[in-house]
């Protein structure tokens, strides 16, 4: 088992925490919204762990607070009107549709946290459930720390279909949800084969959307 392997083994063991009693776990993914996905504005991102730090990650922040400053004074500052126009474009081709408001998007938010220290994703499947959870960890290293938290459930009846979009990158899924929403999330590892079984309708990239 590689370093990375074994990160993602514990991360998933952690997020498993978060079960009651009775509910028992199928299958875990460490994941997170695809490359492609827009980004919320900054007000719509949860504030995750906040106070919360591990060692090494007070310089970490520090740097990327430099490095946003530098960005808003040399011009790269978001776009608002950028963001509305990647939520109502629906063509098939485009990582998400709904708006952060649908189904869809309040899955996909969790994946922007605001934080001071590393928050990794996970998503839990249940015999009954998504849940997604995130999982404090080190922004320099693989060291794990204490913090976790559901940051999104939802009923299994809610979601409707995914589609293998593999012809974009491997380990990339759009996930419907019943009000006609859909985000795209991407899993690095591997397991994407029962990922899919957990969904009822399961499309490959020439498919159609429903």
């Amino acid at each position: 088992m590689t370093g990375r392997e074994e990160f993602h083994k514990l991360l998933k063991e952690r997020a498993a925490g978060v079960l009651p009693p009775g509910e028992t776990l199928l299958d875990s993914h460490v994941m997170d919204a695809a490359e492609s996905m827009p980004r919320p504005r900054r007000k719509l991102c949860p504030v995750v762990f906040p106070g919360q730090r591990m060692a090494g990650d007070r310089p970490v922040t520090w740097l990327m607070s430099v490095l946003a400053i530098t960005a808003l004074v040399q011009g790269f500052a978001p776009i608002d009107d950028l963001y509305d126009r990647l939520e109502r474009d629906g063509a098939k081709d485009k990582p998400f549709f709904g708006g952060w408001r649908s189904a869809a998007g309040r899955m996909a938010l969790p994946f922007f946290p605001r934080a001071k220290t590393g928050v990794a994703k996970v998503m839990l499947v249940t015999e009954r459930r998504f849940l997604l959870v995130h999982v404090q960890h080190s922004l320099i290293g693989k060291r794990i720390g204490s913090h976790v938290a559901v940051a999104w459930s939802a009923d299994r009846r809610e979601t409707s279909w995914v589609r293998n979009r593999r012809d974009v990158r491997p380990g990339t899924y759009e996930i419907g949800f019943a009000d006609g929403s859909w985000a795209t999330v991407f899993i690095g590892a591997q397991g994407w084969s029962r990922f899919e079984r957990a969904f009822g309708r399961q499309l490959g990239p020439a498919d159609p959307l429903p």
